[in-house]
């Protein structure tokens, strides 16, 4: 994971910006949050949010199940698509 001033970039080249007043309807709050970081391992997402892995994966579930994705490797193209993540 690289650090710059104002993002993210995960070892898979997703930049995380934050996501202000992006919305996608049905998900709450911090599982846009969770979306946000999603291109992230688990474990770096839980030490960012300050939450515990199985915290993450359990929103994970509930995002996967609400956007219809899979996998992870769909949940990131999902998030790339509607521009959550860069």
């Amino acid at each position: 994971m690289i650090q710059h001033r104002n993002q993210l970039t995960s070892n898979a080249g997703f930049i995380y910006q934050p996501i202000g007043n992006l919305i996608d309807p049905g998900l709450t709050r911090r599982e846009m949050e969770i979306m946000s970081y999603i291109s992230f391992p688990d474990k770096i997402i839980a030490a960012l949010l300050n939450i515990s892995i199985r915290t993450v994966i359990n929103h994970s579930v509930s995002i996967r199940r609400k956007t219809g994705c899979l996998s992870k490797g769909e949940l990131i193209r999902y998030a790339a698509n509607k521009q959550i993540i860069n």
